[in-house]
């Protein structure tokens, strides 16, 4: 299991570097835009896209049909992926929560909005990403990418929505608490956690099954 982590850290290297423009453009948007919840939503896309460039590297080099002949259960080629997503989301939580310090000094904004776009963002993220490894390892990186866009799409394009009626008055949030928003946060936290959980047991078992 750490050969295969170790691998994945040197493509995940390799990807960084080409991230890394886009990630100073988005952060410099989001700053012009005064729209810190925008840097949180770009930063999560960027790592699925990390994952992603990941699959297509082990697609593009047969690199399962290869590894299948370690002396490693098939599972863990899967676990990894998982391992590796769970790290990531692990750094870049840690990460958005200590940038958001001087980013809402900067543009005066409340860091508690802050800190719940960024975990929002974030239980988002997991939710599609894990979603989308599931959908990759049933039905392959490109049949699967339609489907993995929408599991990005449909939660932020609620979220967007859900601000957009409330800035045009049609749905009330005014009588909403700071408790109870973090109470919801924390709660589709859990079952993100949860989903993400089940959706990786159900990767291992759809692999195992595969023929290579």
């Amino acid at each position: 299991m750490k050969g295969l982590l170790m691998k994945e850290r040197i493509l995940l290297k390799t990807t960084v570097r080409t991230q890394a423009l886009a990630l100073v453009i988005f952060v410099l948007m989001g700053i012009l835009l005064k729209n810190l919840g925008y840097i949180a939503m770009m930063i999560v896309v960027l790592t699925g896209n990390l994952i992603v460039s990941s699959l297509n590297y082990d697609m593009a080099n047969s690199w399962n049909r290869y590894a299948a002949t370690f002396p490693v259960r098939r599972s863990r080629l899967v676990s990894v992926k998982f391992a590796t997503l769970y790290l990531l989301m692990a750094a870049e939580t840690v990460l958005m929560l200590l940038a958001g310090i001087p980013f809402s000094w900067y543009m005066q904004a409340p860091y508690v909005e802050y800190a719940a776009a960024s975990l929002a963002c974030i239980i988002v993220g997991l939710f599609a990403m894990s979603l989308n490894l599931l959908l990759c390892t049933k039905f392959g990186v490109r049949r699967a990418q339609i489907v993995s866009m929408l599991s990005y799409m449909a939660p932020f394009g609620c979220v967007g929505l859900l601000y957009y009626l409330s800035e045009r008055g049609t749905i009330d949030l005014s009588h909403v608490t700071g408790k109870q928003v973090y109470l919801a946060i924390f709660g589709l936290g859990a079952a993100a956690v949860a989903l993400s959980l089940l959706f990786w047991r159900l990767s291992c078992r759809i692999f195992q099954k595969q023929d290579l």
